[in-house]
């Protein structure tokens, strides 16, 4: 529930944060929120302190800088490929699931009895996508 309300609450208050900010603003919020999260479970499990708490509280922070990240590129995406927004829409898809897969197996394979697995992974998620948030073409 946790997880779910801190999700829901940031992507019914998106629309109005994008209409105050813009979406720019709200991408690299988004994903200073993302990486707060990660960093934030990775100190947890560095000090030993390993409880629910430390998992679920990172991680709502994390899923709700994801959220933001997912439905404000979408915008992004769909304003940049007006004439093949299909297209753009199922490539975005696609690398979104195929992160996931990926993400999801690297988790698996380095798991174990804490979740440093998941906080390293969060953090390479988070980094990347901090970094990518460079790469995009913003209309002045």
């Amino acid at each position: 529930m946790v997880i779910i309300l801190a999700s829901l609450f940031v992507k019914l208050t998106n629309a109005n944060l994008v209409k105050k900010l813009g979406v720019k603003k709200m991408l690299f919020g988004a994903s200073i929120l993302t990486l707060l999260g990660a960093i934030l479970m990775l100190i947890f499990v560095l000090i030993g302190f390993i409880n629910v708490w430390v998992v679920l509280v990172p991680f709502s922070l994390f899923n709700a800088g994801a959220g933001l990240i997912f439905s404000n590129m979408s915008s992004v995406i769909m304003v940049d490929f007006k004439s093949s927004a299909g297209s753009a829409s199922a490539v975005y898809g696609c690398v979104q699931i195929l992160g996931s897969v990926i993400a999801t197996a690297i988790v698996a394979v380095i798991s174990e009895q804490t979740q440093l697995g998941l906080a390293i992974v969060l953090c390479a998620l988070a980094i990347i996508s901090a970094f990518c948030l460079f790469f995009i073409k913003w209309d002045k």
